[in-house]
């Protein structure tokens, strides 16, 4: 689940304000800077400084703000006075702390405390500036925690001494004091190098990162329709069960005769794809290139959806993988690359493509390191990383790969939980993961790995699962499995979206282009509803994509919104495409067949075919159009069916379902 060995044990007295977001850090900062009149503050002013910053994130009576705050100042006051009028406590010590146990990023957290002791707005610390921020963070921090070990001036300032002799901005000599270094300066980036290079500061940071305040979110509603890896099994396709009959006994005789003159050449004449109907479904992302080309994975190839110059609809296929495509990414270069997809299938021989959407054909292909496939993939905001997701025997593992160089960059494993979806964030140097809880992982170096750290809901407490994740800007976006929006500052839950009362939220997609003119971020739901967001995560609007006999019919499972604001959805296997402001512009591009069991061909006219499926759905198809010339429903499980040889009729075989429990074992219908 995540770390929480080693880390800090927290006074209760301080949990409401540990694991505060970046920007309320800052706010507590600019509060203390108006109402202080001097470095030390009275308990009537932190009180006005905790109402001012953080009186809307509480969300709580001013009276118990109040009481928090006395707590708080308790503990900071716990070698003072015992009369609270006459106490003062350290400003610079009360805001280095309440950094170092916020949900700020590490490199955050670092870059706070130097520019709060940077008195001269220099850029610069100088030796006692540097003497003050280690011992007011370290005396701070102990302060507050549960068991709090004695600490040594002498220590902290040799410490401080390092840093400036490490940093090559003093010359080291034995027994050197801060005294000695009076005359010399630490820039911003030496100071973050020393502060994450250095054991001491480095403990500490860590001790005090990440810190358990919160509900850790439980499995407790049915996952049904978000199973995990739902692609990744090492035996995709039919059971062998499933393939037993009499025909098996006659496998043996199509063996070919060894003795046989082989074939040098190919046939003259042979089969070639003309066309896919339908598409993977159940989390298969579906989207659109930059020329308004639609891409989307069907059975291991992956298809490309177009109208050609004279008005015909076009498929092409890239057909490199040999296992069940799961996922597929797509990124605009400015080099030669140009535009390209990253693609990836499941089983034991996955493996990951990316390549030209242009000529269909592979610059790079390599095995991912998960054992059975990968379930997710995307890239990152520069495009030179692939993020995944899959399963190395039992556990869950994510992967970062430098893809040019086919090389595993990053990994990590996740015990006792699902993963359900990834993301990278703002930059290649964060990505989260999200499942019964949220991880966030932040690259803080070139010569460093990714930290991992938990997300905090704090006051939004949730025991809900999460199943999906996008980053719009700098923030990110979970969907759960309650129908609501989670809006996150950084790895702290800030505040939640209104519940949409349409089911669990399948998919998100935000657009990597911000526009004011067009959404930005879209939701859809397991009910067949579609959200519009716009930067500011307001509502824009709300559709709903059709509404089906069948509750499993209605769910969308992929949604791609492109920079002129056209929507492209996939629903119960077809691919629906709309304009955000017109829902009369609403099409189906593409028609597909859920669950077949079974198709015929019409004997007197071979341009049409019926298909049959679990779902009870019968399609007429024309073969020559591509298009559903009739669509039927049967309250029952369709298994087979067949035309008679005029073509008038046709037989269906059913099966028992829940509704239709008493149907005969070989039951079927004429019609």
């Amino acid at each position: 689940m995540g770390q929480t060995l080693g880390k800090a044990q927290i006074e209760l007295d301080a949990f409401p304000f540990i694991n505060l977001p970046a920007s309320l850090v800052l706010d507590l900062r600019q509060a203390v800077y108006e109402v202080a009149e001097g470095y030390g503050l009275t308990l009537i002013e932190v009180k006005e400084i905790v109402r001012i910053s953080l009186r809307e994130y509480l969300h709580i009576p001013e009276s118990k703000i109040d009481e928090y705050t006395q707590a708080l100042f308790d503990l900071f006051n716990a070698n003072g006075p015992l009369d609270t009028k006459e106490s003062l406590i350290d400003s610079f010590e009360f805001l280095a702390t309440i950094c170092i146990v916020s949900g700020m990023r590490l490199d955050e957290k670092i870059n706070f405390i130097f520019d709060l002791f940077d008195f001269s707005d220099a850029g610069q610390l100088t030796a006692n500036e540097l003497t003050l921020a280690f011992r007011a963070s370290a005396a701070g921090a102990m302060k507050l925690s549960l068991s709090p070990t004695s600490i040594e001036a002498d220590k902290i300032d040799q410490i401080a001494v390092e840093a400036f002799e490490i940093s090559g901005t003093s010359k080291s000599t034995e027994f050197s004091t801060v005294t000695q270094h009076e005359n010399t300066t630490l820039s911003k980036e030496n100071f973050f190098q020393f502060a994450i290079n250095c054991r001491e500061t480095w403990n500490l940071l860590d001790h005090y990162d990440d810190i358990v305040n919160g509900v850790v979110a439980r499995k407790g509603q049915s996952l049904t329709e978000f199973t995990p890896l739902r692609f990744c099994t090492s035996d995709v396709g039919p059971k062998l069960k499933d393939l037993d009959g009499p025909w098996r006994d006659q496998i043996r005789f199509l063996k070919p005769n060894q003795d046989e003159t082989s074939v040098q050449k190919p046939p003259s004449r042979g089969l070639s794809l003309g066309w896919v109907y339908g598409r993977n479904t159940g989390g298969s992302q579906a989207l659109y290139g930059e020329g308004g080309e639609i891409f989307y994975p069907a059975g291991s190839m992956i298809l490309k959806l177009y109208t050609s110059s004279d008005g015909k609809i076009v498929q092409e296929f890239f057909s490199e993988h040999f296992g069940h495509v799961t996922s597929i990414d797509i990124f605009r270069f400015d080099d030669h690359t140009g535009e390209a997809i990253a693609s990836a299938d499941s089983g034991k021989d996955a493996k990951i493509c990316v390549w030209s959407t242009q000529n269909m054909r592979s610059s790079v292909s390599f095995k991912p390191f998960h054992q059975h496939g990968v379930s997710k993939l995307c890239f990152s905001p520069s495009g030179s990383l692939l993020l995944t997701i899959g399963k190395n025997d039992v556990l869950y593992s994510i992967g970062v790969y430098d893809w040019r160089k086919r090389t595993l960059a990053f990994t990590s494993r996740l015990i006792g939980t699902d993963l359900y979806d990834c993301s990278f964030l703002e930059s290649d140097d964060s990505f989260s993961v999200c499942s019964d809880e949220v991880f966030f992982w932040t690259h803080l170096s070139s010569d460093s790995s990714y930290k991992l750290n938990r997300g905090v809901f704090n006051r939004l407490s949730s025991t809900e699962v999460m199943t999906c994740i996008a980053c719009t800007g700098s923030v990110v976006v979970t969907g759960s499995i309650s129908g609501r929006i989670w809006v996150w500052e950084g790895r702290v839950c800030s505040k939640l979206l209104e519940a949409f009362n349409s089911g669990p939220i399948t998919r998100l997609h935000a657009r990597r282009e911000s526009n004011d003119d067009v959404p930005n971020l879209c939701a859809s739901t397991h009910d067949g509803v579609i959200y519009l967001f716009n930067r500011k995560l307001e509502l824009q609007s709300r559709f709903c994509l059709h509404s089906r006999p069948s509750e499993k019919d209605r769910m969308i499972d992929s949604i791609f919104l492109d920079k002129s604001g056209k929507i492209l959805m996939g629903q119960n296997s077809n691919l629906y495409t709309m304009t955000y402001c017109d829902e009369q512009s609403l099409t189906c591009v593409m028609h597909g067949h859920l669950d077949v069991t079974g198709f015929a061909v019409n004997p007197l006219e071979n341009e049409q075919v019926i298909s049959v499926g679990k779902n009870g759905t019968l399609k007429l198809w024309d073969a020559i159009t591509h298009s559903v010339l009739r669509e039927s429903h049967i309250d029952a499980s369709l298994s087979c069916v067949a035309f008679k040889p005029s073509g008038d009729q046709i037989a269906i075989g059913l099966a028992t379902t829940e509704s239709r429990p008493n149907l005969a074992k070989n039951s079927y219908m004429v019609i």
